[in-house]
């Protein structure tokens, strides 16, 4: 999961953005270590984004329903190591997908 803080329009001749977070959940596709020198390093993770819409919801308990079937492609799929919060998906049985 990552927290980004994004702007956003009302329409093409609007020139006062509105800034908010815009949470986004993820699976975990690879970890990339980029190996600069002995002492130097970044990791990288690639991950399949979802943020909003049919596939992102909240239930009536405040847990929050994610739907990862046919993830479509992602502009920026990478994101730094430190950037991003740990989370777990459990399967509902009750309500599949």
């Amino acid at each position: 999961m990552i927290i980004t803080l994004t702007s956003s329009f009302t329409s093409i001749k609007d020139n006062n953005p509105i800034s908010s977070n815009l949470t986004y959940y993820g699976i975990l596709k690879n970890v990339i270590e980029l190996d600069y020198t002995v002492e130097r390093s970044v990791i990288l993770f690639e991950i399949d984004w979802i943020s909003k819409g049919k596939r992102l919801k909240e239930d009536e308990d405040g847990f929050i329903l994610t739907n990862f079937n046919k993830i479509k492609w992602h502009q920026e799929p990478f994101a730094l190591a430190s950037q991003v919060q740990q989370v777990f998906y459990v399967e509902n049985h009750i309500h599949p997908t």
